[in-house]
């Protein structure tokens, strides 16, 4: 019986020793940020912003902040190129942000975007944007208490909860390049100063194309609304006559309560004006 039992426990262990599909962070790099740019001569420029965690023994971790580019031809091999620059494995699946120079934005998104929908590992609420010139200026921006691609993620977050950028992820933005009718609105961010950047309001596109036409936040504030989409709050300001400078401000929110004997749930909005 003993000898039995014994089996059984060498047995299970064979079955727990692994799994081969099994990540280690050591030795990784983790991208959390990348760009993609047309430059002078045609070419693709990728730029990665990446986090690098390496082993240091003991249970001690040493994280360092990278940048790193790669240019060809077409997209195809770029990932590989950059693969070649670390040790270990560069890994592109949870990326938080895709900025897209204007530019390139033109020619079309969707080949760009295209990898980054179909990935087993893929982070399908990551967020897309279009930048004022080149997206390796605004991907390479120093911010001291925070990484980049992580500022640029609450800043695109807090446009939607705002009203001001729609909400669209990586998941939204492959259904609507599907559906014939349906253009898409992404963030459109621009550097100010080489320590910051801003959102400046919406790209406009024409199928997968960039149309080159652009909203301001008040403008995209409306349309939205327009829309009725509403996410949680929205503030606008709107000028009504600019030579007897007179304008109105004012916010709307959207709130859920239950309302009537079964606890239906109703929207109902909430206007105030300041």
């Amino acid at each position: 019986m003993k000898k039995r039992h014994l089996l059984m426990l060498l047995m299970t262990n064979l079955m727990l020793a692994g799994c081969w599909d099994q990540h280690h962070l050591v030795n990784k790099t983790f991208v959390n940020g990348l760009s993609y740019d047309l430059t002078d001569d045609g070419k693709v420029k990728a730029t990665v912003r990446a986090v690098n965690i390496k082993g240091k023994g003991g249970g001690q971790f040493d994280v360092q902040d990278e940048l790193l580019f790669a240019e060809k031809k077409m997209q195809v091999g770029l990932a590989t190129e950059i693969n070649s620059m670390v040790a270990g494995e560069v890994d592109f699946s949870q990326a938080h942000v895709i900025l897209i120079g204007d530019e390139m934005a033109k020619t079309g998104i969707n080949q760009l975007l295209e990898p980054y929908y179909r990935g087993k590992d893929a982070n399908i609420t990551k967020k897309v944007a279009i930048t004022k010139g080149k997206a390796e200026t605004v991907l390479s921006t120093e911010i001291e208490k925070s990484p980049i691609a992580f500022f640029i993620l609450q800043a695109i977050e807090g446009g939607e909860y705002a009203t001001y950028l729609p909400d669209e992820s990586i998941t939204t933005i492959w259904t609507k390049l599907l559906t014939p009718g349906k253009d898409l609105m992404l963030p459109y961010m621009e550097q100010v100063t080489p320590e910051k950047i801003r959102i400046a309001g919406v790209a406009l596109l024409h199928g997968d194309q960039f149309s080159g036409k652009t909203l301001s936040i008040e403008q995209s504030s409306l349309l939205l609304l327009l829309m009725d989409q509403l996410k949680k709050t929205n503030q606008m300001s709107l000028v009504l006559d600019e030579s007897e400078k007179e304008s109105i401000s004012f916010s709307k929110n959207k709130s859920k309560k239950k309302v009537g004997h079964r606890g239906e749930s109703k929207n109902r909005e909430y206007h105030g004006f300041y």
